[in-house]
């Protein structure tokens, strides 16, 4: 075989990798609509336990961001949360940013400085596992009753329209 046919089969095999990994992601992340939200107590930044349950009541739908200071992508949809938040907060959306993988006191910091104004609780780590995230940022939206109507894994260009939508659905 010539290099340039090896270095096609080569660049076919990678690109047909990639596309099997991306395809595994979604397929798990979409296996979890109407399932429900896993249980759990966490603390937020003033040391008061929050559980998912008030929470999914006290709202229409929730989401919920797995998310570290550590992670660019994390960060990078962080604005983009805040103006959902700003925008639906008053019609039934709650949103929950729940740190994982940091040290004490980089997660409030970091939301302190940038002003950031809904919810964030802090070690979800244990959740994450039990949830099995291994990318990050992770997102969940789930109804008043527990149930996940929307998952998915890391950003993607259109994540911030594909939220909007389904979070406009859901609170009229």
């Amino acid at each position: 075989m010539t290099y340039r046919i090896k270095l096609f089969y080569m660049k076919f095999i990678k690109f047909l990798f990639v596309l099997t990994l991306i395809s595994c992601v979604n397929h798990k992340e979409n296996s979890l609509k109407g399932k429900e939200f896993l249980e759990f107590s966490l603390k937020n930044f003033k040391g008061e336990i929050v559980t998912s349950s008030n929470e999914f009541k006290r709202n229409k739908i929730t989401l919920i961001d797995f998310w570290g200071t550590w992670c660019s992508s994390c960060v990078e949809s962080m604005p983009s949360i805040q103006d959902l938040y700003t925008k639906y907060n008053n019609k039934g959306l709650g949103v929950l940013g729940i740190s994982v993988k940091d040290d004490y006191g980089k997660p409030q910091a970091y939301v302190n400085n940038r002003k950031y104004t809904y919810k964030f609780l802090l070690d979800g780590d244990s959740l994450a596992k039990k949830l099995k995230i291994s990318t990050y940022p992770t997102f969940y939206l789930v109804d008043e009753n527990s149930k996940i109507i929307y998952a998915e894994s890391g950003t993607k260009f259109t994540y911030k329209k594909e939220l909007e939508k389904i979070i406009q659905e859901y609170i009229q």
